[in-house]
């Protein structure tokens, strides 16, 4: 496949969430709600994460292509939807993928991903430009459910350091 094609650059821009994802994994419990790539769940495994559950429109197909991947570990189940089929506080780690329709219209996912979320948890909204090259924002509400530690810089959420926001 040609990089220069639409769906290459978006596809590539999805897999690049999971590169900038990867440091936040260590250890963590993470919950990976709308994204695509089984391939790219290798890069959260390898990354250390003691948990992954990928929420996926098909996750049966999901489960089979992890599989033939070889990557184990990883449980796939049904699109979510409200309320998320998952206990309080279940995760360390939650990366939201192109989620503002829902988010939008439903203001309860927010209180969802809260409730699901550990306190001391992180949560990554990555969201493509129309262009499909680069995190961009959603909105200034969105940024403040995330813990008090998660610190913008630019256009990418980035983990604040004990002094405060990374430079």
């Amino acid at each position: 496949m040609a990089t220069d094609t639409p769906r290459a650059s978006v596809l590539l821009e999805q897999e690049s969430r999971y590169v900038l994802a990867a440091p936040l994994c260590e250890g963590r419990r993470v919950l990976d709600l709308g994204g695509t790539s089984a391939r790219a769940r290798a890069t959260l495994a390898e990354a250390g994460a003691s948990e992954i559950t990928v929420a996926a429109i098909d996750a049966e197909s999901l489960a089979r292509e992890l599989e033939g991947l070889g990557i184990e570990g990883v449980e796939a189940v049904a699109d979510a939807a409200l309320p998320l089929p998952f206990g309080d506080a279940a995760f360390d780690f939650i990366l939201c993928h192109d989620l503002t329709a829902r988010l939008a219209a439903d203001g309860a996912w927010l209180a969802e991903l809260r409730r699901v979320l550990h306190p001391d948890g992180y949560v990554l909204f990555a969201v493509a430009r129309e262009d499909g090259r680069r995190l961009c924002d959603l909105a200034p509400a969105v940024c403040a459910a995330a813990p008090a530690d998660l610190a913008r810089s630019g256009d990418d959420a980035v983990p604040a350091g004990p002094a405060g926001p990374a430079a």
